[in-house]
């Protein structure tokens, strides 16, 4: 820790979300682990890494970042520092977060980009190591810490608008890059997936293809993903039909819209979908309070909101989906994801 009691924070890999998303408009407040560390009063970014020096040094030059390195054993010696996050491309997440664990000087909190690794063996293995080195592991799948998602999951819950009929969502760029980010958001909302159907669509990516997935709830509600060409534009959304009315999470899923069944004035004897306005709170700052959490997860000797074992389930639908669609479509149920 520093010596006025801050955690002291690094980064390893320095781009979009590391620090590139801040040349944004601002709309999504703070949403680079740059900008996290920086406006946490509990932490300070101590130092950057990339194995480009060029991207490493310009970005430690961009936040006033007294260090940088294109090693992250050389930073983790020389530093020792309290928080990590890890955001590199997704085939290296595992093999750093391996590298950072088995160090003789991990960090005590890992906040790790989506997905945890490529497959669910690899994160299972995240997780073991984690534990066994007394880390506190998260993994950034955004929409867990937004207070009006959070709202929407109470809600839901609690049965405000009835139980949920069906859902459907649409996304780009891969079941495991951005499809699993839509499977955590499943699971945080409505629960467990006990079975899932696959089927390959756009993005034909041979590492990380696109997906459409139908997934069976343990509820008994399905939920279909449908995956559109990342080529022609980017969108994440998702439309829940519930027995009182609808839920449409917009903009990235980071926007509520309600409406609910009332009767018609229109057609005599209907009841339709009326939008009804209605503050669930905040958007902004998702990686502010992921790394508000880490920080608070680290005191107080728990896991993240979002823990390694979430991201480990995200990547268990993922691969039965992608199983699915190789065994032309026969369902599959997930495989195990406790660690």
């Amino acid at each position: 820790m520093t010596s006025g009691g801050q955690y002291k924070a690094a980064l390893v890999g320095c781009g979009r979300i590391a620090s590139g998303f801040a040349d944004g408009d601002g709309t999504l407040g703070i949403y680079t682990h740059a900008q996290a560390y920086q406006a946490c009063r509990r932490t300070e970014l101590a130092a950057v890494c990339d194995v480009d020096a060029a991207k490493a040094e310009a970005c430690a030059r961009r936040w006033g970042v007294p260090h940088w390195f294109v090693d992250p054993a050389r930073m983790l010696d020389a530093i020792r520092p309290d928080l990590v996050s890890v955001c590199t491309p997704d085939e290296t997440h595992a093999p750093l977060a391996f590298s950072l664990l088995s160090s003789p000087h991990p960090p005590r909190g890992l906040l790790c980009e989506k997905p945890l690794a490529t497959t669910v063996a690899e994160a299972r293995r995240v997780v073991a190591l984690a534990r066994a080195a007394g880390v506190r592991l998260g993994v950034n799948y955004i929409r867990r810490h937004l207070p009006n998602l959070r709202a929407v999951r109470d809600a839901l819950r609690g049965g405000e608008w009835g139980a949920v009929q069906s859902v459907h969502g649409w996304y780009t760029k891969g079941v495991l890059h951005n499809g699993t980010h839509w499977f955590d958001l499943v699971r945080f909302l409505l629960g467990e997936v006990v079975r899932v159907s696959g089927r390959l669509a756009h993005d034909p990516d041979p590492a990380d293809p696109g997906v459409d997935a139908m997934l069976e709830l343990e509820t008994g509600a399905c939920a279909r993903l449908t995956s559109c060409d990342s080529r022609k534009f980017t969108v994440f959304e998702m439309d829940l039909m519930l027995e009182k009315g609808r839920l449409e999470l917009r903009e990235a899923a980071l926007v509520p819209r309600l409406f609910q069944a009332r009767p018609s004035a229109r057609f005599a004897g209907y009841t339709e979908l009326l939008e009804t306005p209605r503050d669930f709170g905040g958007s902004r700052d998702s990686l502010l309070h992921a790394v508000e959490d880490l920080a608070d997860a680290v005191t107080a000797g728990r896991d993240p909101l979002c823990s390694g074992l979430d991201g480990v389930a995200a990547l268990a639908v993922a691969e039965a989906a992608l199983e699915s669609a190789r065994k032309d479509g026969r369902p599959v149920p997930p495989g195990r994801y406790e660690a």
